[in-house]
């Protein structure tokens, strides 16, 4: 077995079946719980980021991609599998960083959707590289989000939005709840409760309420988004 990142996590590698059964079987809030849930928002409510089925479900399939990289990461314990885990995460970042700036300035769909695909080649490569870098990355990515939207909402006077602070909460919460389970402060190698295991599910939380920000995010131009492939 090629132990990969995933051996940060407290949770102890098994010999055989998962590497890590808890972390594994928790991403499993990505692939289920969370594209469950927005797939039945969105029918049900007929909303969509910047009006457009196609980011709406694209972003949601991005989601459960998530849930299936940290499946195999956990799963797996390699190199490979820690790949398609940061990846995907960069993924839904970086697509919501072009939907933020795609907001302020519109971008043709086919084009962004390219410019999508562009900036994700390097970003595979860095998904391999060690977990200093990879997390650094991830972060910055995350502040830019932050600061895109932060400049949106400012224009709307609506720096309180609730949703979007939940996700940022959410995500905040998460990660320090992963550092204290990555520094083996609150560890239990062989128990069901692991930190990690609660970063997948509060992360999967945030990427909800992130989804409906953007799905009720006021768009001052109607015709962003609307020219669907």
């Amino acid at each position: 077995m090629d132990i990969a990142r995933a051996y940060r996590s407290c949770e102890a590698a098994r010999i055989s079946g998962l590497g890590q059964p808890v972390n594994s079987w928790s991403s499993l809030a990505f692939f289920g719980l969370a594209t469950t849930y927005l797939i039945s928002w969105t029918t049900r409510t007929q909303r969509f980021i910047q009006n457009s089925r196609l980011y709406s479900y694209l972003f949601i399939l991005v989601v459960a991609l998530i849930g299936i990289g940290s499946f195999l990461a956990h799963g797996t314990l390699t190199v490979w599998g820690g790949a398609v885990d940061f990846e995907s995460m960069y993924l839904l970042v970086t697509l919501a960083m072009l939907l933020g700036l795609n907001w302020f300035y519109p971008i043709p769909q086919k084009l962004l959707l390219f410019i999508w695909l562009v900036v994700n080649v390097p970003l595979t490569y860095i998904a391999i590289q060690p977990a200093r870098i990879t997390d650094y990355t991830f972060m910055l990515l995350v502040f830019l989000v932050i600061i895109i939207e932060l400049i949106a909402l400012n224009r709307l006077k609506q720096l309180g939005n609730s949703y979007f602070w939940l996700s940022i909460l959410s995500l905040a919460v998460g990660y320090g709840i992963w550092q204290l389970d990555v520094r083996k402060i609150w560890c239990s190698p062989y128990g069901l409760w692991q930190g990690h295991a609660v970063w997948h599910l509060l992360t999967a939380l945030a990427a909800c309420f992130l989804y409906i920000y953007l799905a009720t995010k006021p768009n001052p131009r109607t015709a962003v988004g609307r020219d669907d492939l």
